[in-house]
């Protein structure tokens, strides 16, 4: 699945990133470095808490990350509310109907708050 990094914190070597449905996940960034802000990564969101070989597309090259389960959050969660999304979610699928909708563009945060949780501020 394709993301794009919004965030990335050099001081806690972490980032996060957005995909196209409108998940957001953090993750740590690889010690051998290989991401910036604005990079669109292809990564497996069906398997997480593993290691896995993302590849940075804007680069070419491969990334090791490990995306933990609970740092993945569904931006269309009501209002308030972190939700783990499902893993239909997880491999493109639309969210269920009623969720509102989060905000729909990769690259904003849906609120600051996440943000704050990185110690960054928005791309």
């Amino acid at each position: 699945m394709k993301a794009t990094v919004i965030v990335v914190n050099a001081s806690f070597q972490l980032a996060r990133a957005q995909t196209l449905n409108d998940l957001a996940f953090a993750f740590r960034i690889p010690p051998d470095g290989g991401i910036s802000l604005s990079d669109e990564l292809d990564v497996d969101l069906e398997y997480l808490g593993v290691v896995q070989d993302a590849r940075n597309l804007t680069t070419g090259k491969r990334v090791r990350l490990k995306i933990e389960p609970f740092n993945v959050e569904d931006l269309h969660a009501p209002s308030g509310r972190i939700q783990s999304p499902t893993l239909a979610r997880r491999r493109g699928g639309p969210p269920a109907l009623g969720k509102t909708p989060g905000p729909g563009k990769p690259g904003k945060a849906k609120d600051a708050q996440s943000l704050e949780m990185l110690g960054a501020s928005e791309a």
